[in-house]
């Protein structure tokens, strides 16, 4: 999900990396971060890449 805010997308960012130097990977938060971005640029140029 894009955030609302500047902030918001900070916030998340700082308790994301926070977590990976401890070690503890917040996974949800990798993907709430990455995976809807990575699953649009994927449908869009695989599929694309497929049909042309």
């Amino acid at each position: 999900m894009v955030p609302d805010s500047p902030w918001e997308f900070g916030f998340s960012d700082v308790v994301f990396f926070r977590n990976l130097r401890k070690g503890s990977v917040d996974y949800f938060g990798f993907l709430k971060l990455f995976g809807n971005w990575f699953l649009v640029y994927f449908v869009l140029f695989g599929f694309s890449g497929s049909v042309l």
